[in-house]
């Protein structure tokens, strides 16, 4: 399920897709903080007391946050963000 692309800015782009999120632009190429504030947010966004769809963001099903904690993938095809 493709939801749309949507433009912020001039710089960058967030689709999201029914499997994942993909963020470009050069905010993210060039600037670590900016992919990094992405990143959390959509693993904590879960755990957000309006969603309330996990306590920790390695115990939501859909969540890649559990990759980054022990390695894992569940999902088989993961990669891990240093290794883009």
């Amino acid at each position: 399920m493709r939801l749309g692309t949507m433009s912020l800015g001039s710089l960058h782009i967030i689709r999201r897709f029914s499997l994942g999120v993909e963020i470009v632009g050069r905010e993210t190429n060039n600037n670590r903080a900016f992919f990094m504030q992405k990143f959390d947010y959509l693993h904590n966004n879960p755990c957000q007391p309006h969603w309330r769809l996990s306590m920790q963001p390695e115990e939501y099903k859909y969540s890649s946050a559990r990759f980054y904690e022990t390695g894992d993938d569940e999902f088989g095809f993961l990669t891990h963000h240093s290794e883009i």
